[in-house]
């Protein structure tokens, strides 16, 4: 694994690997970093009761019903987990043990009621998907205003996945740009984000099984090349864009990053990630340049990082969350974990 900060490029050694092992400890139950085992549904409940863990309705601003799970540990800080694209926040609990010493919210975005019951919103065959995915960021807004009126954290963190990374920097970014007097985030994790709903988008028609399978993909070398060719690859695109709507590309980290300066963010992001492809990572970083920002780049596939490296995940997680600044969290980084220093 790699930490990027500014234009320096640190490879781990092992010492911190060793340090960040310790310091997750025995005490996280394995099973809940296990995929299989994720998908039991005792063993949600079993995790939800152990941390008496609140069930919260929330209204947006735009009238739309959200629903979550709460803990309260009466720590000063808190996190808001997010998790990809019709995705429920149950997948989300593994964050209840990587993080067990903030407060945490959790919740399901306003499109999980007509996934889970497998019934489109009204209105989406007339308005473009687009719409859905921009207002989401009310969601997020909710989700943050619950937490400031809870109580006055010293900081609220958002930990977004996949979809929920560009959704929470729209968010932060709408807020920024209103002028607004309530704060939103004091510092972002952006985990396997999308770079621009168009990019994914490419990424699917380039390989269609990554709607299904995103972490492998792997349709045929042979479907591949015919669904790329004309004029085939023209009328899906142009599918595409009626569904999407025209607007579709305007939803990309490079519109919004520049709009939330001093935010401090740090990305991670895995070089096996197919649906979202490391050089669309290296364009996001860059578009980052006007806020303190750093990113830890893993070998992993797509959202597999909180699973596959859970201990430099909690570790530097953790770090990140508790720094004074960026400049400390990076510089301690650097003086003690870069592989060519020691």
């Amino acid at each position: 694994m790699s930490f990027l900060y500014e234009d320096n490029v640190s490879q781990l050694n092992d010492n911190f690997y060793s340090v960040a092992k310790e310091a997750f400890g025995e005490e996280a139950d394995q099973k809940h970093f296990d995929t299989k085992l994720l998908k039991n549904p005792s063993a949600r409940i079993q995790l939800l009761e152990e941390e008496n863990a609140q069930k919260i309705e929330l209204t947006t601003t735009d009238g739309v019903a959200i629903n979550g799970y709460f803990i309260d540990r009466g720590a000063d800080k808190a996190l808001l987990i997010g998790q990809g694209f019709l995705v429920s926040c149950d997948k989300m609990l593994p964050f209840v043990k990587i993080f067990p010493d903030y407060d945490l919210l959790i919740i399901n975005y306003r499109w999980h009621n007509w996934h889970s019951s497998l019934t489109l919103p009204s209105g989406i065959l007339s308005a473009p998907l687009h719409k859905y995915i921009y207002e989401a960021k009310n969601d997020v807004i909710a989700a943050v205003k619950f937490l400031r009126n809870h109580k006055p954290y010293e900081t609220v963190t958002g930990i977004g996945l996949c979809y929920s990374g560009l959704v929470y920097v729209i968010a932060q970014a709408m807020v920024f740009s209103q002028e607004s007097e309530e704060l939103l985030f004091d510092k972002l994790i952006i985990d396997s984000s999308y770079y621009s709903t168009q990019e994914v988008a490419n990424s699917v028609l380039k390989d269609p099984k990554l709607c299904c399978e995103n972490k492998h993909g792997g349709t045929p070398n042979c479907l591949q090349a015919l669904l790329s060719a004309e004029p085939i690859s023209n009328v899906m695109k142009l599918m595409g864009d009626t569904f999407m709507g025209e607007q579709f590309e305007q939803l990309s980290m490079a519109w919004y990053l520049p709009m939330i300066a001093f935010t401090p963010i740090m990305f991670i992001h895995g070089k096996n990630d197919l649906l979202v492809p490391i050089r669309h990572f290296e364009k996001m970083y860059k578009a980052a340049y006007n806020t303190p920002h750093c990113a830890l780049v893993t070998e992993h596939e797509h959202t597999l990082n909180h699973f596959k490296a859970k201990e430099a995940y909690a570790y530097l997680g953790k770090m990140f969350i508790e720094s004074s600044s960026m400049k400390d969290f990076t510089n301690f980084v650097s003086k003690n974990f870069d592989h060519s220093l020691n």
